[in-house]
Parts: structure tokens; sequence; C-alpha cells
């Protein structure tokens, strides 16, 4: 047994403790704990990802703003074709009818 767990094994057995061996093995070995300074290093690290990540977010939204933007024009560009297109569409077709009726 490690020393700690040794002298808390002690103490439980003096203290007529029956399962003074299964509580001493309980006891994690220091090397198993965070430090306080693990915990700031993780932390620290964690924000930073956070950070970027938003950083990259943000990027993102940006493009697809633009992107929806674009989309938004090259719709109002087709309509306003489709437009065009449907004011010759009627003309041309009557002008089509006229001339194989009159002149076939």
């Amino acid at each position: 047994m490690r020393l700690i767990v040794t002298e808390v094994y002690k103490a439980l057995l003096s203290a007529s403790a029956p399962e003074a061996k299964a509580v001493a093995g309980t006891i994690p070995l220091a090397r198993d704990l965070a430090s306080k300074e693990d915990i700031a290093e993780l932390q620290a690290f964690t924000q930073q990802v956070i950070a970027e990540s938003q950083a990259t977010s943000q990027q993102d939204i940006v493009k697809l703003q633009q992107e929806i933007a674009k989309l938004q024009r090259d719709i109002a560009e087709l309509r306003s074709s489709m437009a065009f297109m449907k004011f010759l569409y009627g003309p041309t077709v009557l002008a089509l009818l006229f001339k194989l009726v009159f002149f076939p």
C-alpha cells in the first residue's frame, strides 16, 4: 500500500472499522487528481477553443449572408427576365398565328 493509504488504513483499524482495507483502497493516487493549475490550464484552453469557434462561426455567418444577398439579387433578376419574356411571348404567338392564317 502507498504511504498515505497505509496511514489511513492503520487509523481505520485503530478505530475498529471493519472495512478499513476497502475504505483505504478507495483513496485515489495524487497523480490521478487534477491540480488547480491543471484546471486553470484546461479552462484557458477551453476558452481559447470557444473563442476560435465563435470567430469562425461569425465568418461563416457573414459569408452565408453574402451568398443569400447574391441569391436574392439573382432571383430578382430572373423574375425581371421572366416578366419581360411573358411580355414578348404573347405578341410573338399572335404574330405567328397571324402569319399562318393570312400568309400560308
